[in-house]
């Protein structure tokens, strides 16, 4: 039985390679902008990790008011964080994704509760949405049901991304404008944890890779790889790639590609994972300034009956 279950974790990881993805990009310039400046989601349709990656349908300007975040909730929705310019009160815009017009939908927008030059969206699985402003705090809400409502908020000071840890115990922020990463208390919400992320600066977006960390440093132009112990604090830091103006990353469902967005430079880098570490393995080409960068994979629900069906299969052939 052992063998039949290596067998099938390989065929899966080797379905999540083969299998298409969408890979999203808010067009956020630098900086303040006014609202004749202010772009949309930009989205690529990738072949696989490592495969092709061509434009699909995005999100027109029209419909956000100058996107910088991105997330999706438990239930598949798209949240995109509106800086608004990073000048009047904020909101976030809701979609869903339409499988049959291979479009997003409008769904609603969330405004109010502290919302100011937002930038990043994260949930947690306690059914917790939190979001970044650009010169903070926290806004906090709860999400149930696809109902949102505001909870008060977070911290102070700058922020521009927030994650949760596994555990649902701790929420750590980077502020844009330092090396520090910052960890909260998710429970009362009082800050318990500074640190200083060595070589990093203008610490902004990032992603989970299992149990590690990720963060671009967009003034140091750097990633950085973050492993934490057991109480939740920074034990190990390292560079794990350097990028021209890195603002956010994310990674490929198989989590052995890494598509770091540029702030400036007008690509997306592509980073394979091999040996051990990181290799720049290409890039996408998009000409625009860039936000927050997110892998979101149409359908998700195929693939776990794929996987399953194969399982199911190998437990029949073994009777």
């Amino acid at each position: 039985m052992m063998k039949a279950s290596l067998f099938v974790l390989a065929l899966s990881a080797t379905v999540l390679a083969q299998a298409n993805f969408q890979l999203l990009v808010t067009e956020t310039p630098a900086g303040s902008v006014g609202s004749g400046q202010w772009a949309g989601v930009r989205r690529y349709d990738v072949a696989g990790t490592g495969g092709a990656a061509n434009l699909g349908n995005g999100i027109a300007a029209a419909m956000v008011s100058d996107p910088a975040g991105l997330a999706l909730s438990p239930t598949g929705e798209l949240f995109v964080g509106n800086r608004h310019g990073n000048a009047s009160p904020s909101s976030m815009s809701r979609f869903n994704y339409d499988s049959n017009s291979d479009t997003y939908i409008a769904n609603g927008t969330v405004s109010g509760n502290s919302l100011f030059g937002t930038h990043g969206i994260v949930f947690s699985n306690a059914g917790e949405l939190f979001a970044t402003n650009v010169n903070g705090p926290v806004s906090r809400f709860t999400y149930a049901g696809g109902v949102v409502n505001p909870d008060g908020t977070l911290g102070s000071g700058p922020s521009r991304d927030a994650f949760v840890s596994a555990n649902g115990l701790w929420l750590y922020v980077t502020q844009g404008v330092s090396g520090n990463l910052l960890k909260y208390e998710v429970a009362t919400g009082n800050l318990s944890g500074v640190y200083n992320i060595t070589g990093s600066a203008g610490l902004h977006n990032g992603n989970w890779r299992g149990n590690e960390l990720f963060i671009a440093g967009f003034a140091s132009g750097t990633v950085h790889r973050i492993a934490f112990d057991a109480n939740g604090d920074v034990a190990t830091s390292s560079v794990v790639a350097t990028a021209s103006g890195p603002i956010s990353l994310a990674f490929s469902p198989d989590n052995q590609e890494m598509f770091v967005a540029g702030h400036t430079s007008g690509v997306i880098d592509r980073f394979s994972f091999g040996g051990g570490g990181w290799t720049h393995a290409g890039t996408i080409a998009t000409g625009v300034n860039m936000g927050d960068v997110l892998v979101a994979v149409p359908e998700p629900a195929s693939m776990v009956a794929v996987t399953l069906g194969i399982a199911a299969m190998l437990r029949r052939r073994r009777r």
